[in-house]
């Protein structure tokens, strides 16, 4: 508990102290720094608002709980299915949005099928449209399908086995 209150405090010493041995002006580096972190959020910022926007109107629309119920009928057992679509569609997406839906889904009991299966999922996969649109425009890589189309496919085969796990081990 001490060691993750003083770590920031130590490093910044830290910092000064070897700015001062090695004569370097801390205080001009440190506004430097803060320049360049500027110019990349004015490069950023744009895609990540476009990221949040999609997010919003999918959600807000209604369409991925249409699409999990209809999914949900072609199962067994379709309230497991129709509560883990939502999951599996924003995680690529938007990090927050599935800790939403994690959140919603475990409310029915933290040890339920569900929010096993939906944990697994989010341990499993990574926010791919998120990372794509932050670091490929900050960097100004303008052709990233084939990225999209290998990160997709690790993403889809990162929830199918997170389901076949859930439901093997779990079930």
């Amino acid at each position: 508990m001490i060691v993750s209150i003083l770590i920031i405090p130590i490093l910044l010493i830290i910092a000064l102290i070897l700015a001062i041995i090695k004569k370097k002006d801390a205080f001009s580096a440190f506004c430097s720094g803060s320049l360049e972190g500027l110019k990349l959020c004015k490069e950023i910022i744009p895609s990540v608002i476009a990221m949040i926007c999609a997010v919003v109107i999918l959600k807000s629309s209604g369409l991925i709980e249409d699409i999990g119920k209809v999914i949900g009928k072609a199962f067994t057992n379709s309230d497991f299915i129709t509560n883990i679509v939502p999951m599996a569609f924003f995680r690529p997406i938007s990090g927050n949005a599935s800790l939403a839906i994690l959140n919603s889904v475990c409310k029915t009991g933290p040890d339920s099928l569900e929010c096993i299966t939906a944990s697994l999922i989010q341990g499993s996969t990574d926010t791919t449209f998120y990372v794509i649109a932050l670091y490929f425009s900050s960097i100004k890589i303008t052709k990233w399908r084939h990225t999209l189309k290998a990160a997709l496919f690790a993403d889809f085969i990162g929830i199918a086995l997170a389901i076949i796990f859930a439901l093997v081990i779990f079930n």
